[in-house]
């Protein structure tokens, strides 16, 4: 299944809008109460009428109808587990480090006024902590509240089975990746790949296969990378040459 070699450079998602998601979810008719949901920059492989998410998304927090100012408290329920995380509406955002657990980890999010009403946080790679990030696979949606005062908002987004694979949180010292979104029963093999890269171009050359998952009925699955392997991807390369891991059917590099 792994390709023997691939040309990366493939388009990026656009960034997350959310007026446009908000006519999506309201059918074009007008919100009649505040609204809160987690969505994606949107690429070819989401439909045009609907708003989804899927694992390893570029995504952020949208907000509407809230008042500007106002503290907002996030409420996520996953793995048997309640999450919540306090919303700062800020100015503009910081330039903090984003991490994959953000709404999970407890910390402070940060939103800023897009305007008409609408906040909207910076983006993170979504890929939710071990036993939430489980649930939300399993069941195919992930579902918040958002409550300020006396308002409350509660948005659910369905989850898009994309194929791919993501480093998990911790991956300096767990050397964890989180393969995703292949059938049940599917063996996906994992490969690490030479990546030359040039001014036009960059191709990955399959070097070996280093391991494999087996996908369960939540299609996710966990591996953790040998400590050879690791050294290999992580060490700071030179500009020409590197090596990273892959799965079948991304045609890019996952570290």
């Amino acid at each position: 299944m792994l390709a023997q070699q691939f040309d990366m450079g493939l388009p990026g998602a656009d960034p997350v809008r959310c007026g446009d998601e908000l006519a999506l979810l309201t059918r074009g008719r007008p919100a009649a109460r505040p609204m809160a949901w987690v969505s994606s920059g949107r690429d070819e492989r989401q439909s045009a009428d609907a708003v989804t998410l899927a694992l390893g998304d570029r995504s952020a927090l949208c907000l509407y109808g809230f008042a500007q100012g106002k503290p907002i408290t996030v409420t996520v329920a996953a793995g048997g587990r309640t999450y919540t995380t306090p919303v700062t509406s800020v100015a503009a955002l910081s330039s903090g480090n984003s991490s994959k657990e953000e709404l999970f980890n407890g910390r402070a999010l940060e939103v800023e006024d897009l305007g008409g009403g609408f906040q909207r946080s910076g983006h993170w790679t979504f890929l939710p902590p071990d036993a939430a990030r489980e649930a939300v696979a399993a069941t195919g949606r992930l579902t918040l509240t958002a409550s300020a005062g006396g308002t409350h908002a509660t948005g659910g987004i369905p989850l898009r089975r994309t194929r791919g694979a993501e480093t998990v949180e911790g991956w300096e010292r767990g050397h964890r990746l989180a393969v995703f979104g292949y059938p049940a029963g599917t063996r996906v093999p994992i490969g690490i790949y030479r990546l030359t890269r040039t001014e036009a171009s960059a191709r990955a050359v399959l070097v070996r296969k280093v391991g494999q998952v087996v996908m369960p009925r939540s299609r996710l699955a966990v591996l953790a990378i040998p400590q050879d392997v690791f050294r290999l991807v992580a060490d700071a390369p030179p500009e020409e040459v590197s090596y990273c891991l892959s799965v079948p059917g991304i045609d890019r590099c996952v570290t």
